[in-house]
């Protein structure tokens, strides 16, 4: 409808939000278009938060390929973007996102830097998701606190969205070793799974990287 009116900012909304729809269903190839498309769309309006998002977007599709150094470029391409126009609730969750990155590539000074700055802008911003996530993360990390992230998870759980809420308990269950976060993960991903159509189950579980550890653990 919004190519069909010729709204291009309503078109760019609906990308963003297919993108993020189709990379969870593990249709990557018709994400990564999305997200390619919401790019050029945002440069050609003058929208940096539809470029950052597609940035974004096309760092986790990359991770969930297995090849997260390769997201590194667009995540702190995403970054710029986010500083540059003051979001600080955008900046915190692609901090973390780097430094998630980081830590899974063995670099743990530079992940540590950056989960703790979007943790404290999470903090600041009241961004419940980054602040729940940068805290498990740096849970994992030697010397990490553990009962800092339960903490956070208990108190913020309910304003997580579905997939936060699958990578929290994933990321609990490591840095805790309680088999109930890995449970309760499982749980989630099934109620998720019984959610879509048959056909998309299996590139489901395949193609996304969350999904296929918490199946795998």
């Amino acid at each position: 409808i919004a190519c069909e009116v010729g709204s291009l900012k309503s078109e760019s909304n609906a990308l963003e939000g297919l993108g993020s729809v189709l990379r969870s269903l593990g249709r990557t190839e018709e994400a990564s278009a999305c997200h390619e498309r919401l790019l050029a769309l945002s440069r050609e309006i003058g929208l940096p938060a539809g470029e950052a998002l597609a940035h974004l977007g096309a760092a986790r599709v990359l991770r969930d390929r297995g090849d997260p150094a390769a997201g590194e470029p667009r995540l702190r391409a995403a970054l710029a973007l986010c500083e540059r126009i003051g979001d600080p609730q955008q900046t915190a969750a692609t901090r973390v996102a780097l430094g998630s990155v980081f830590a899974e590539v063995g670099d743990e000074a530079r992940a540590r830097e950056s989960l703790a700055t979007g943790r404290a802008l999470a903090d600041a911003s009241h961004a419940a998701g980054p602040s729940v996530l940068s805290r498990c993360e740096l849970a994992l990390l030697p010397g990490g606190d553990a009962q800092d992230a339960l903490r956070e998870f208990a108190e913020k759980e309910a304003r997580l969205d579905a997939e936060e809420r699958r990578a929290a308990r994933l990321l609990l269950w490591r840095a805790t070793g309680d088999r109930a976060h890995l449970a309760a993960a499982k749980r989630l991903l099934d109620e998720a799974l019984a959610q879509v159509s048959a056909r998309d189950r299996e590139p489901m579980l395949a193609n996304v990287r969350l999904h296929r550890e918490i199946a795998a653990a």
